[in-house]
């Protein structure tokens, strides 16, 4: 079970990513990159964690007010009363979600000590049912290219491990892929 689903139009990662990089930092389980596993689809893998997370955080800016996915998401959040919403930018939050106050992290640097921060972190800590601390959970950032980077770790993994197999399998779908091209 996750501790924050991170709701978020993909085009605002890169001001998203301070969020949950701080948010990991204080020692919370983060989902907010749609690493989908081949074979998986998006409405599967996005759904389960979205449902299993202890909050969901919905970022509002000037792209998500529009974004299908991320209304969706919120509408999930909010049935379950664990919604979360921060402002990225000034805008007007959609119908449906406009009576839950909203966390304002407009021009928030990442500063952890900012008191916007601190607000939005102790909502967090309620819905989670527990306070910031402990060790900080692994972090990952979402990548512009999922099928290239799946492709390079199937290739490197195997010499972490020490098995040819990965690595044969690893070869192949290079070269499918660049035959493919």
């Amino acid at each position: 079970m996750t501790d924050v689903f991170i709701s978020y139009k993909k085009e605002d990662a890169g001001r998203v990513e301070p969020i949950a990089r701080a948010l990991a930092q204080a020692g919370y389980e983060v989902w907010w990159d749609h690493h989908i596993p081949p074979g998986r689809s998006y409405r599967d893998v996005i759904g389960a964690a979205l449902q299993t997370a202890k909050c969901v955080v919905v970022v509002w800016s000037k792209l998500s007010v529009a974004g299908q996915w991320v209304l969706d998401e919120a509408d999930a959040g909010k049935s379950r009363n664990v919604l979360l919403p921060l402002m990225i930018d000034e805008v007007e939050i959609p119908y449906g979600f406009r009576q839950i106050e909203a966390g304002r992290l407009i021009g928030w640097s990442g500063d952890t000590s900012d008191h916007e921060w601190q607000n939005a972190l102790s909502s967090v800590a309620h819905f989670v049912g527990r306070a910031p601390g402990g060790a900080p959970k692994p972090f990952a950032t979402p990548k512009a290219a999922p099928r290239l980077a799946s492709v390079a770790a199937t290739v490197d993994e195997p010499k972490k491990k020490g098995g040819a197999g990965g690595l044969i399998i690893g070869l192949a779908l290079v070269a499918l892929l660049a035959g493919g091209a």
